[in-house]
């Protein structure tokens, strides 16, 4: 008898995390990976592999967008982002304002890009 206590003692132990589970997603990234270029007067900062957010306007950064797989059923409740460690770069960068993407050329269209300069709130922000 107390032999099987034990044995559902240990399957509910084991089975528990499938419950109340929680998934964990590790991304590093290094120095290395970060490419930095002039256009102009302004400063671009790119990460190998990863597109730029394009917001027009406010600053052209990488943007990182990790999926995540959730099981069926289950409803994510929280989302928990836990920075290890930071590296300051250092220097004084002016990142160039985003511009929107531009159509590619199309027989007897003309495509005249808007040039979008630096929101004024974000560039005169300290942050």
């Amino acid at each position: 008898m107390r032999r099987s206590y034990v044995l559902a003692f240990l399957l509910f132990l084991f089975t528990l995390p499938l419950v109340a589970g929680t998934v964990t997603r590790t991304v590093t990234f290094a120095r290395e990976d970060l490419i930095f270029s002039k256009v102009n007067e302004y400063d671009v900062v790119e990460l190998k592999g990863y597109p730029a957010a394009i917001n027009p306007g406010e600053p052209r950064l990488p943007r990182v967008v990790q999926p995540l797989i959730i099981p069926a059923g289950a409803v994510p409740i929280s989302v928990e982002l836990i920075v290890d460690e930071w590296i300051d770069i250092p220097g004084v960068y002016n990142i160039v304002p985003a511009q929107p993407d531009i159509p590619l050329p199309m027989p007897g269209k003309t495509f005249i890009p808007e040039d979008y300069p630096p929101d004024p709130d974000i560039y005169a922000s300290n942050n």
